[in-house]
C-alpha cells in the first residue's frame, strides 16, 4: 500500500492521466479547497477499484461504447496524518487481528475517499468526505444532522467515515435532478440502506418512464442522453420507494421565510430537501448574471448566527445552507441573501435582459467558486416525508407564530420597566420514539403529563417550542406544544401544551395562556386567530378547563 504526501487535488488527477477538462474543472478546484479545510496531509491510491454504482451504469449504458472505456475506477483515500504515521500504522496493524469494528489509529486521521470514474468530463464519482467543523467562526454554529456511516476496507484495514455520499452529475445518464435524488436517498439512513439505493442510470431510467411530457417548440426530450426530470417525475420516483413528498413553492418579492422554516424544521429533524431553482452565474459579484437555468440541489445542513436576535421564527437566524451541488461539490456553502432594498433579483442581470425573465423573489442563495459567482433563486422544494404524516406543518407554524405574538404582547403590557421581552418560536418534526426519549431530564414536567405522553402510541409528532430571548444570545424555553402529526386537520392534533422552568416562571406563563384562552372562550378578538388554528384553540381551552392533560388553574372570566 503506497502512501503519498498530499499534493493539490488537481495535480493528483493530472498524475493519474486525466485530461485537462477534469483536473482543471470546477469540481476538482472545489475538492482542493475542501480538502484544504480538512487539512489533508497524505493520500492512498486504490487502483482498479470496482465501484458498484459505476459498474451498474457501465453494464446498462457505457458497455455499448465503441472506445472500450472500462468498468474499473480509481479510489483515492485521504488522511490528516503524515505519511510516516500512516505507513507505520498500516505496517503495525497488518500483523494484528482486528480489534473492534475499525482500526482506530488509522481511522482517527481518515478523512474519507473520492472515486474517480473513467469519463472524460464528469469523472468525480462516489465521494464520502468528513464535514468540516465550526472553526474560528465562533458566532456561527453548523448543523449536519443527516450523516450516515460508510464503512471502508483499504489494504486490509477497516475504516469508516460519517458523511453523505456525493457525486457529480453525469450528463449522459443523470442530470442534476436524478443526482439530487441519489444524494437524497443517501441522506435517509433511517429509511434507506446503501444497498437499496439504485445507480444514477437506474434512477433516471425508472423516473423518466413516468409523466413524460410533450416538449415545447424547439425542445427535445430523450431518456438517454438524459434531458433531466421534472417535479412530477421526481415525486413519482420517491413515492415508488415508499417515500411520500411534501412540495412547497416559494414566491413573493420579499424574504420568503418559508424556505428557512422548512430547512430548520425538516433538515433539523433528519430529513433532506431537494431544492429546485434558477442558477445564475457571473464573473462579477453584483452584476451581469446570466439568465439562469433550472437546477436541483440537495440541502443537508445549515448554519445559525448565534449573535443574531431575530424575533419570531427562530429560522431567521439561519444565514448559510450546506448543499450537495453536483456542479460544485459536497457540502457546498450557500449564503442566504436578501438585498437591503428588497429589490427584485432582476437588478443583478444585464439591463437588456431584465424584462425577459420572470423572477419572483428577492431572496436567494449566494456562493463563489473559483472566479465564478453564483446566485440561486429557489422556486420549489421537495421534502421526503413519511406517508403517515397528515397534520400539516403550516397549521402548526401558524399556531406558533400567532401564539408567540400574543404572548409577547401580553408580556409587554405586563411590564412597566425594562426592555421589551422577545419570544422566538421554532417547529420540528420528530419520530415518536425520539420525542419520548427527549422527555428525559425534564424535572419540571408534570409526572402525569409525562406518563400520558409515554403511554401514547406516537408515530410522528410536531413539536413547537417558544423561547424567551435575553441579551447575549441566551435563550430559555418557556412553552412547548406537541401535536400528533398523524391526526387530521379537523382534530386540531394538539396532545400536550406545557410551560417550562421554575415554579414561578411556569405560573407566570400559565397565567398568560389562561388570559389568551379566556378571550377565546368569550369570543373576543377571534379575528386575531387564523381559522386554521381554531380547532387547536378549542382543544387547548377544553383541556385547560378539564385539567385532564395539563394542570392549569381554572380560568377566571372577567
Amino acid at each position: 500500500m503506497n502512501v503519498e504526501k498530499y499534493i493539490r487535488f488537481p495535480d493528483i488527477l493530472k498524475s493519474l492521466k486525466y485530461q485537462k477538462s477534469v483536473h482543471e474543472g470546477e469540481r476538482s478546484t472545489y475538492l482542493e479547497t475542501y480538502l484544504g479545510y480538512l487539512q489533508a496531509k497524505c493520500y492512498v491510491v486504490e487502483e482498479d477499484y470496482i465501484d458498484s454504482g459505476h459498474l451498474k451504469d457501465y453494464a446498462s449504458y457505457y458497455s455499448l461504447r465503441g472506445d472500450g472505456v472500462g468498468k474499473r475506477t480509481i479510489r483515492l483515500h485521504f488522511f490528516s496524518k503524515d505519511v510516516e504515521q500512516i505507513e507505520s500504522g498500516f505496517e503495525y496493524l497488518s500483523s494484528r487481528a482486528l480489534a473492534g469494528e475499525v482500526d482506530e489509529y488509522l481511522n482517527e486521521g481518515y478523512l474519507g475517499f473520492v472515486v474517480v470514474r473513467p469519463l472524460n468530463e464528469t469523472a468525480i464519482g462516489r465521494t464520502c468526505l468528513r464535514v468540516y467543523g465550526d472553526g474560528a467562526q465562533a458566532s456561527w454554529h453548523r448543523h449536519f444532522p443527516l450523516l450516515r456511516e460508510y464503512k471502508v476496507t483499504v489494504g486490509g484495514m477497516r475504516l469508516s467515515v460519517r458523511s453523505v455520499a456525493f457525486q457529480e452529475q453525469d450528463n449522459e445518464i443523470a442530470a442534476c435532478s436524478a443526482t439530487s435524488i441519489w444524494h437524497t436517498l443517501h441522506a435517509l439512513p433511517h429509511r434507506i440502506t446503501t444497498q437499496q439505493i439504485e445507480s444514477l442510470f437506474q434512477i433516471s431510467n425508472a423516473a423518466s418512464t413516468t409523466d413524460r411530457q410533450m416538449p415545447a417548440p424547439g425542445e427535445t426530450v430523450h431518456r438517454f442522453p438524459t434531458t433531466g426530470l421534472n417535479a412530477d417525475q421526481i415525486q413519482n420516483y420517491l413515492q415508488s420507494k415508499g417515500i411520500d413528498c411534501l412540495v412547497r413553492g416559494f414566491s413573493g418579492k420579499t424574504r420568503s421565510t418559508g424556505l428557512l422554516e422548512y430547512v430548520q424544521t425538516f433538515c433539523g429533524a433528519g430529513t433532506p430537501m431537494i431544492l429546485v431553482g434558477r442558477l445564475h452565474a457571473s464573473a462579477n459579484k453584483y452584476s451581469d448574471y446570466s439568465i439562469g437555468e433550472l437546477h436541483a440541489i440537495t440541502v443537508l445542513g445549515y448554519s445559525e448566527n448565534l449573535e443574531r436576535q431575530a424575533t419570531g421564527a427562530a429560522s431567521e437566524n439561519i444565514g448559510k445552507l450546506y448543499v450537495h451541488d453536483d456542479t460544485l461539490g459536497p457540502f457546498a456553502r450557500y449564503e442566504v441573501e436578501l438585498p437591503d432594498d428588497n429589490a427584485s433579483f432582476a437588478k443583478f442581470l444585464p439591463e437588456n435582459l431584465r424584462d425577459k425573465t420572470s423572477l419572483n423573489s428577492a431572496q436567494h442563495l449566494f456562493t463563489k467558486s473559483g472566479l465564478k459567482y453564483r446566485r440561486f433563486l429557489p422556486v420549489y422544494a421537495i421534502v421526503p416525508i413519511d406517508e403517515g404524516v397528515r397534520y400539516p406543518y403550516e397549521n402548526v407554524a401558524t399556531f406558533a407564530k400567532t401564539f408567540s405574538e400574543i404572548i409577547a404582547g401580553q408580556l409587554d403590557t405586563g411590564q412597566a420597566h425594562g426592555p421589551r421581552p422577545q419570544i422566538e418560536w421554532a417547529v420540528r418534526l420528530q419520530h415518536g420514539t425520539q420525542f419520548k426519549v427527549s422527555l428525559r431530564g425534564m424535572g419540571w414536567l408534570d409526572p402525569e403529563v409525562r406518563a400520558d405522553l409515554l403511554e401514547r402510541s406516537l408515530d410522528y409528532v410536531w413539536v413547537a417550542e417558544f423561547n424567551e430571548l435575553f441579551p447575549g444570545g441566551v435563550r430559555e424555553r418557556r412553552l412547548t406544544a406537541v401535536f400528533d402529526a398523524n391526526q387530521l386537520r379537523q382534530d386540531g392534533a394538539l396532545i400536550a401544551f406545557f410551560a417550562s422552568g421554575t415554579d414561578a416562571m411556569r405560573a407566570s406563563y400559565e397565567a398568560l395562556i389562561a388570559k389568551t384562552l379566556n378571550a377565546w372562550d368569550a369570543g373576543r378578538n377571534r379575528e386575531t386567530f387564523p381559522s386554521t388554528i381554531h380547532a387547536v384553540l378549542n382543544k387547548l381551552a377544553t383541556v385547560q378547563r378539564d385539567e385532564t392533560l395539563i394542570p392549569y388553574a381554572p380560568p377566571v372570566y372577567d
